[in-house]
């Protein structure tokens, strides 16, 4: 083999190679592109869903931080209405808004006189439509946003919209209103003349129909919270019992523990004093009267306390006496019975048995 003949086959064969290497390569760009692709129309379909593929495809691409929600206010609906009437050629059809007569009431988006929509705001942020369109396009929105059949309407081709964070752009959301627009300007109803019955008809059905729907709405939820409270006023009848006492009580039941070195001050001249409880002339509870009722005012260790807070959330430390281990406690619904009140009043006691310090309070 001539050293020509070597040099024209290696030549061929980085040829060959080179050819290979470009083959893969497109390969894996198309299939990169199909991956990116949300939706490709055939080559037949409607230059309507096109447009709205188009749009939609577009929004998905643009770059929207984790942080940041989208919102729609009910100002950018209507000033994109006042759009619309501006230009006759792409909307031959005069679009309106029917305004909502009540804060509770939606407003309805209109081609003419023949609604396409019903739109839904809270705090001015629109979070809710109703629209009529076609049964294509809300197939190729519910891949991306939550679409469904409405049910609350009678009609065919209602569809609802939840305006959320899957919308990175409000022109997605306007090309969608457009879409709708055009969608009843061109579905048959007796004509589109502003006095035509059927028209008329159909706008009064879909207020009665949305109106109702409020009604049930709210109904259901005042239903809802009545059967609620009759819930919990039965389970209160039945498992918990109204609890009260009285410091007279209390002193009456100390006094009959037979022990000498526990002992009851009362200030019989001076009422809105507390009622001291006291072992060996130290102070481990003083009783405060309140309109409410008894408030508690006991020596305890920190670890009771917490342990208390489980199921008396109106615990806290007392601001007097002056020192450690000193809890309010009121006497309220969280105590069931008088053991639970004594309970404590016992480790009270218990706590300033066992401890002895120059700061206890004595002669309170």
């Amino acid at each position: 083999m001539t050293t020509l003949t070597f040099l024209l086959l290696v030549a061929i064969g980085v040829i060959g190679i080179a050819i290979v290497l470009m083959i893969i390569n497109l390969a894996k760009t198309n299939a990169a592109k199909n991956k990116n692709t949300l939706f490709v129309p055939s080559a037949g379909e409607n230059t309507v869903i096109r447009e709205t593929v188009r749009i939609v495809e577009a929004a998905q691409t643009e770059s929207t931080p984790a942080h940041q929600f989208f919102t729609l206010s009910r100002s950018d609906v209507l000033d994109h209405i006042e759009v619309m009437c501006t230009n006759p050629s792409r909307f031959p059809v005069a679009a309106g808004i029917q305004e909502k007569k009540l804060l509770k009431l939606p407003d309805y988006l209109l081609c003419g006189h023949r609604c396409f929509g019903v739109m839904f705001e809270r705090n001015e942020l629109i979070f809710h439509f109703i629209l009529r369109m076609n049964d294509d396009i809300a197939a190729v929105l519910s891949k991306y946003h939550s679409v469904q059949r409405a049910d609350v309407l009678s009609g065919k081709n209602w569809y609802s919209l939840i305006i959320d964070n899957s919308f990175k752009s409000k022109r997605e959301v306007l090309s969608i209103i457009n879409d709708c627009y055009d969608f009843t300007m061109n579905i048959s109803c007796d004509g589109h003349t502003s006095d035509a019955p059927a028209v008329k008809a159909e706008q009064a059905i879909i207020e009665r129909e949305i109106t109702e729907a409020l009604e049930y709405i709210e109904s259901s939820s005042i239903k809802a919270e009545k059967q609620y409270r009759n819930d919990l006023a039965k389970f209160k009848a039945e498992h918990v019992k109204d609890f009260s006492i009285t410091r007279k009580e209390i002193a009456d039941d100390v006094r009959e523990i037979e022990n000498p070195d526990i002992a009851v001050v009362e200030r019989l001249k001076q009422p809105q004093l507390p009622m001291s409880l006291k072992y060996k002339n130290k102070t481990y509870a003083m009783l405060y009267g309140t309109d409410e009722g008894v408030l508690m005012t006991v020596k305890i260790s920190d670890d009771y306390a917490e342990e208390l807070a489980e199921t008396h959330s109106e615990i806290c430390r007392a601001c007097f006496p002056n020192g450690p281990n000193w809890y309010h406690i009121p006497i309220d619904g969280a105590f069931r019975d008088k053991e639970s009140v004594y309970r404590v009043l016992t480790s009270a006691r218990t706590f300033v048995k066992n401890t002895t310090k120059k700061w206890e309070v004595s002669g309170v």
